[in-house]
């Protein structure tokens, strides 16, 4: 039995199994994937290229995990107050298990690419049948969101989520490319208060409008993301990195990006002998390219 302090331990378990999966990590085959649409270029090229992945930190994994157990209780909750969902069956373990992927391949000029896309399922809205997508944000996301709706009303919220959340945007477009629907049901849940959609209170402070974000397939923007795949795709084929799209101490790079390590001033820990065992304690993993998972998005 563990004389460690029971959270220590299961932090420093979970740890281990962080760094166990990047020493049995393999390299992806080449297909894109919808939710890495709104990534760095840069990032998106190094998972391509078979770079091994930093280990996640437990708070990492714990944040994942948290948003694939929203995810479920989202659609459960949904599904017992009458709304109609499809393509995604309960299971008796409280599980969601979803039904609707797809790969499609595109020619381009650097060669065909693969699109994988994996949804959240269908849910049926005063649009008729529309692709759903679900997404967890941190409160000041959802507030300034929530800002936009009630000072602007719905095409204000789709603005913003166009000019700071492209990636929610794209991904949505994907999924509707791919299932054939017009329309997305896009619904952010708030990660703090644990509340869905957007609201519009009164001065009491109660909702009188709750809704989602519905979208319209773009085909402009559809053509932007053919556009960024085939770019990381020519990269891919001179073993080129594209350039970085984010300053080195943004929250998307520093934070949440798992190859940080090979980015900003890599070269300068490198000479002082940082890498990799910083990021791999234990036996050193050399950086290798085997042919592996196949797995969708």
């Amino acid at each position: 039995m563990s004389l460690k302090d029971p959270i220590q331990h299961v932090y420093d378990r979970i740890q281990e199994d962080m760094y166990n999966e990047v020493r049995q990590y393999k390299r992806p085959l080449e297909h894109f994937r919808a939710s890495e649409a709104g990534d760095c270029w840069r990032a998106v090229y190094y998972r391509l290229a078979g770079y091994r992945p930093a280990p996640k930190s437990p708070k990492s994994f714990l944040y994942g995990t948290g948003g694939d157990v929203d995810h479920n209780l989202i659609r459960q909750m949904l599904s017992h107050y009458g709304i109609e969902l499809r393509g995604i069956t309960f299971e008796a373990d409280g599980s969601v298990k979803e039904h609707i992927h797809y790969k499609q391949t595109l020619p381009t000029k650097h060669g065909e690419i693969t699109v994988s896309f994996r949804s959240d399922g269908e849910i049926h809205t005063p649009h008729g049948w529309t692709h759903l997508e679900i997404k967890g944000k941190g409160k000041n996301a959802v507030y300034w969101m929530n800002q936009a709706y009630q000072q602007g009303g719905h095409d204000a919220a789709v603005a913003r989520l166009l000019d700071k959340y492209r990636g929610d945007y794209w991904q949505c477009q994907i999924g509707m490319k791919l299932t054939g629907h017009k329309h997305a049901y896009l619904l952010w849940k708030d990660r703090d208060s644990e509340n869905l959609g957007l609201h519009r209170d009164n001065d009491m402070m109660q909702d009188i409008e709750v809704t989602g974000i519905y979208l319209d397939f773009d085909e402009e923007a559809w053509q932007q993301i053919v556009d960024r795949f085939t770019y990381i795709k020519g990269c891919l084929e001179k073993r080129e990195p594209p350039s970085t799209e984010y300053p080195a101490g943004s929250d998307a790079c520093k934070k949440w990006c798992r190859y940080w390590y090979l980015c900003h001033g890599a070269d300068q820990r490198k000479r002082k002998g940082m890498e990799p065992s910083i990021l791999y304690p234990g036996p050193q993993i050399d950086i290798h390219a085997d042919q592996g998972d196949d797995s969708d998005d």
